[in-house]
């Protein structure tokens, strides 16, 4: 009998929790005698390698096993490496991927009220403001903090919950004096004379819009300047107020996975293989009504899961809604 293959790659942004799901999909894997490939720097290891050129080979595919796999979950990154590449605008892209959609520690994939890699997110930006607001008091200045979230503002909106803080998200433009306002009456309100904010990358308030440099990666985006800064600025020029600036962003995505991201993603690892050995093909592990769930992969033309406004941001306040959630899935949403 042929021996069964698997392969698996990680594409675009690295998480914590994938080599959790590499781990767990290898160790099930060896159990019911399925050999497992890693394809090594995301989709351009599916879409590059020549199997004729050793050197080729070498550089995309990595054979995986018990031992060359057993102590990967304990940190974070991807063993397999990443690319930014996007094989939808590969010349010879195989049949099979057309149309996939790709996870995003954002947390705004559709048809899931989560995805790998968000909770420690949150865990890290909690911990750094927490740590930061020493500084920010000592100093009595207004402290921004920007994070992650170029379309859709989950990971600002969690992290306010979390913290009690103010933020402004991509799904709402805020109105800027108001904004200001709201900041300043936190300070003088606050004993210890400081307050602080929290904006996703793409957050805009009405009148601006986030400016972008560089040239489009393979999926169309630019890197965005930081609307931190800008806010910052305006700040400073109503007011003459300091600020204290934090970019988040890159250390929300790096170290090890918490215990949610390591559950979640050894657990959807198991659905995958529960799946592939039923036969099943083009579905999506997920979280529904905050149960596990195989679902159809969305449409990438729909876009991203975005904040669902009325439910769930305080338009005057600028901050999460924290009454009615009696009923609600353990993470707040529904998918």
């Amino acid at each position: 009998m042929a021996v069964k293959r698997i392969g698996i790659l990680t594409g675009g942004g690295d998480v914590p929790g994938l080599n959790s799901v590499i781990k767990s999909v290898v160790y099930r894997g060896a159990g019911i005698g399925c050999e497992v490939i890693g394809i090594r720097r995301g989709w351009e290891g599916l879409t590059h390698v020549d199997l004729n050129d050793p050197a080729s080979k070498s550089r995309y595919i990595l054979p995986l096993n018990r031992e060359n796999t057993r102590t990967i979950d304990r940190t974070g990154g991807t063993y397999l490496h990443s690319s930014r590449t996007n094989p939808t605008k590969m010349a010879k892209l195989p049949p099979a991927l057309a149309g996939q959609q790709f996870a995003s520690m954002d947390n705004d994939v559709r048809n899931t009220e989560y995805c790998i890699g968000f909770s420690t997110a949150i865990s890290r930006a909690m911990e750094a403001i927490d740590r930061q607001r020493t500084t920010v008091g000592s100093h009595e200045r207004i402290g921004i903090f920007r994070v992650f979230g170029r379309d859709a503002g989950y990971t600002a909106l969690y992290t306010a919950y979390v913290t009690a803080l103010r933020c402004c998200i991509p799904e709402y433009k805020v109105n800027l004096q108001h904004l200001i306002d709201v900041l300043i009456t936190d300070k003088r309100n606050n004993p210890s004379n400081y307050s602080l904010v929290i904006l996703s990358e793409g957050a805009e308030w009405q009148g601006y819009k986030v400016k972008e440099y560089g040239d489009p990666d393979a999926f169309g985006h630019r890197k965005k300047m930081s609307v931190a800064e800008d806010l910052s600025n305006e700040i400073k020029l109503a007011t003459g107020e300091e600020t204290v600036v934090s970019d988040l962003t890159y250390d929300l995505r790096s170290g090890s996975p918490d215990f949610v991201d390591r559950m979640v993603a050894s657990t959807f690892a198991n659905m995958a293989m529960d799946a592939l050995e039923d036969g099943k093909t083009g579905l999506m592990t997920a979280l529904n009504s905050g149960c596990y769930a195989m679902v159809p992969i969305p449409d990438p033309k729909l876009g991203p899961r975005k904040v669902d406004i009325a439910t769930m941001y305080n338009t005057e306040r600028y901050r999460p809604m924290y009454d009615h959630k009696l009923g609600l899935p353990i993470f707040l949403t529904r998918a």
